[in-house]
């Protein structure tokens, strides 16, 4: 195999790196020595217009593995898989491609990207990485200092596209115009935090005081750039700040005096306390233009309303007491109902500022309980939990997927539905749980409606792109409870997935004596485990999904627990140990199976992420 390089019209013959050549530059231990040419190949460059040293620099950096941030190798190779393409005679252009595995939630989750060329395919190692996560610095004593963050990081985000006009003719233009699209998601975000910031800035600005605050806001941020991009980059920010896209800022701040400025807002546009609203209108297309929630503390990510209604009988995502109204391809909007939720009016005791409050105290706890003290990577994405806002309950939230519930039993109730969800899919919503149950968090109503799954992207084309490392996340933490966040006195869950003794010992426990606290503790891991086993066991098995798991309806829980004989019969039973032996280490099948007939009795003493065999694959959804 060589591969044909693209030479000066006219040049004496054609050049090529042959089998031996891109054989050396495999077994090369540095780039030094990967980039090293011998006279002949040095005279024939100098024919041909060519560049042997280069072309070796590129296929090293493509095969070799970086001392670098996941993010900025990826980006190293991008860049040079895109030159190296430049560089490739047309009739061998064929013979490379590019691949980005995009993760379910666009830019903030883990992606792959991958390289080949024909003949070569054996040295380039797929990369695993994510796009810079958005910051704040949160210095109290530095002036400016979020905005100052939030330029820098667009201006970094910016020059990490890949140029357009570069992608033609390269087999893999589709994963660049996706790397590009992922860069752009993150510059949006960007630039409406930056303009968020501003709106968080005028919310407690007199009328008079409006446009000279605006200004002085323009400049600052125009300020902050100046060490970090040029002038037109600048502009270019600052215009689409303003939403001018085709004047100077300085001109949109005259425009913007002109322009009638008024508080007045219709009651659906109204933000919730803490939030702020900021209308957004797009570059690309100033017809279109969305009202953002930007909350002040910055815990939750922008969010909007859906521009969609759903009508009767359309899929549609369920959590524990909410149903979807509204959706498009980006957000959601869901009302309240609790069903066969035991405590019915808890979240109606609380006003919409309060539940907002409660939401961003329970993000704050769970956060600094994950590793790395970060949501990035994990099963738990803020954007996903949503804002309260409106009317009953009302709550936005960004659009992630399908909820596992319909997706097992279909959206007819609890029929049965041949889907199964992969084991692996779940192994991080295991990691998440047992690291807040080692920091006392505990979550209280885990079921399959509490879970979206996402397995596909759509492509700029439009397209159904298959996700090789779906991951089941979360989307509703209400009754989570911690040592400081939570009404532990609430007995809250879902009879489905609970027993009559975890509910009755949780009401007993859940209390903040401290001389009750452990019991308390091992009640509420109990409850959590017993909900998470049952989600594993009927999104991997068909069988099981046979089985009720209450007596006769959802209005009441077992008592004792699935597996207990005084509820299922032998043939029951054989199909739940079959289930469980499909999933869980052989070592821990009979603890597993006993707690799963009385989990206050058999309290499993590991996490639930330590008795799953997460190895066992070959059967389970792949």
């Amino acid at each position: 195999m060589s591969l044909l390089v693209k030479s000066n019209p006219g040049a004496w013959g054609r050049r090529s790196l042959g089998a031996k050549k891109l054989q050396k530059i495999e077994k090369a231990a540095s780039i030094e020595e990967a980039v090293k040419v011998t006279s002949i190949e040095r005279i024939k460059d100098w024919f041909c217009g060519t560049d042997t040293a280069e072309l070796s620099r590129l296929l090293f950096i493509l095969k070799s593995k970086s001392n670098k941030s996941e993010f900025e190798s990826a980006k190293e190779k991008v860049e040079a898989f895109v030159t190296l393409a430049e560089h490739v005679d047309f009739e061998h252009e064929k013979c490379l491609k590019m691949t980005l595995t995009q993760g379910p939630l666009g830019h903030h989750e883990e992606h792959r990207v991958s390289f080949k060329i024909a003949g070569f395919e054996e040295t380039f190692p797929e990369v695993t990485f994510t796009f810079p996560k958005i910051t704040h610095m949160h210095v109290e004593d530095e002036e400016f200092s979020q905005e100052k963050d939030l330029i820098k990081q667009w201006c970094e985000a910016n020059h990490s596209k890949i140029p357009l006009e570069r992608k033609k003719n390269i087999v893999g233009s589709e994963a660049i115009s996706n790397w590009n699209r992922s860069i752009d998601e993150i510059k949006n975000e960007l630039e409406i935090k930056i303009q968020g910031r501003l709106e968080i800035h005028l919310s407690g600005v007199s009328d008079g005081e409006r446009e000279q605050e605006i200004e002085k806001f323009v400049a600052r941020v125009m300020e902050a750039s100046n060490d970090t991009e040029n002038e037109e980059l600048k502009l270019n920010l600052m215009a689409r700040i303003e939403n001018r896209q085709s004047i100077k800022p300085w001109q949109a701040y005259k425009a913007r005096k002109n322009q009638k400025i008024t508080n007045e807002k219709q009651p659906t546009d109204k933000a919730p306390d803490g939030f702020v609203t900021m209308t957004y209108t797009s570059k690309e297309d100033p017809s279109v233009s969305h009202s953002y929630l930007i909350d002040k503390k910055q815990m939750l990510p922008p969010i909007r309303q859906p521009k969609v209604n759903v009508q009767p009988g359309n899929v549609q995502p369920k959590g524990a007491f909410k149903e979807v109204v509204e959706r498009d391809e980006n957000y959601i909007k869901l009302k309240g109902f609790r069903p066969g939720i035991i405590d019915t009016d808890y979240l109606l005791e609380l006003t919409e500022a309060e539940a907002n409050e409660q939401r961003q105290a329970q993000l704050e706890e769970l956060k600094s309980a994950l590793y790395g003290n970060s949501f990035t990577g994990t099963s738990i994405a803020p954007g996903l939990l949503g804002v309260y806002s409106g009317p009953e309950g009302q709550l936005l939230a960004a659009n992630g997927g399908e909820d596992l519930q319909k997706i097992i039993f279909g959206t007819q109730g609890r029929g049965i539905t041949t889907k199964i969800i992969p084991l692996k899919a779940y192994q991080q919503l295991c990691k998440d749980i047992a690291q807040a149950h080692e920091h006392s968090i505990y979550f209280r109503d885990i079921k399959s409606a509490n879970l979206l799954y996402r397995d596909t992207l759509e492509g700029v084309s439009g397209e159904k792109i298959k996700l090789e490392n779906p991951r089941v996340m979360m989307i509703d933490i209400d009754d989570l409870v911690s040592p400081t966040v939570g009404q532990k006195h609430r007995c809250v869950g879902t009879y489905y997935y609970s027993t009559y003794e975890l509910l009755e010992a949780r009401l007993s426990y859940e209390t903040d004596s401290p001389e009750r606290k452990s019991k308390a503790e091992g009640v509420l891991k109990s409850a959590d485990d017993y909900a998470l086993l049952l989600c594993l066991l009927e999104g991997t098995s068909t069988e099981i999904r046979g089985i009720p798991f209450t007596p006769h309806d959802e209005n009441l829980p077992y008592s004792g627990g699935l597996n207990n004989k005084a509820n299922v019969d032998s043939v029951q039973q054989d199909v739940i140990y079959d289930a469980v032996e499909q999933i869980v280490l052989s070592e821990d099948v009979p603890k597993v199976l006993n707690f799963l007939s009385d989990p206050i009795k058999f309290p499993l003493d590991k996490h639930v992420l330590e008795v799953i065999d997460w190895n066992r694959t070959e059967r389970i959804g792949q």
